[in-house]
């Protein structure tokens, strides 16, 4: 099954930092404490952008589009954390956000959450 996959997961001993390892001394040793696989049986996974972006983005000056994606980004993120979805990662104008159910069988209220999310991020100007 999936949890037998996630047990046959490790990373191969020549992936060590080259000598001087320096500011990624115990890199390796952190990233596995964090990445801890665990099996979840259904995601709601959410992928937005902002429309247009790009062409705004080459209009104006740089600093103002960084002010611009951390403003709109944090109103992502309280809209997230009200609706109990979890922020991946943002890349760009792409925001990407996921809830697990924990049972495959009823996911509607991940699906619920994620979806409402969805429908506040077109209100955000």
């Amino acid at each position: 099954g999936v949890s037998d996959v996630f047990s046959s997961i490790s990373c191969p001993d020549d992936l060590e930092p080259p000598e001087p390892a320096g500011p990624w001394d115990g890199l390796r040793d952190r990233v596995s404490r964090i990445l801890t696989p665990c099996y979840r049986p259904f995601a709601a996974i959410l992928f937005g952008d902002i429309v247009g972006f790009t062409s705004m983005a080459a209009a104006i000056d740089p600093s103002t589009v960084v002010q611009y994606l951390d403003a709109f980004f944090g109103c992502v993120d309280e809209v997230c954390e009200h609706f109990g979805v979890e922020k991946v990662k943002t890349i760009g104008d792409c925001y990407m956000a996921v809830r697990f159910a924990d049972d495959a069988a009823a996911p509607a209220p991940a699906l619920t959450r994620v979806l409402a999310v969805a429908d506040r991020l077109h209100g955000i100007a």
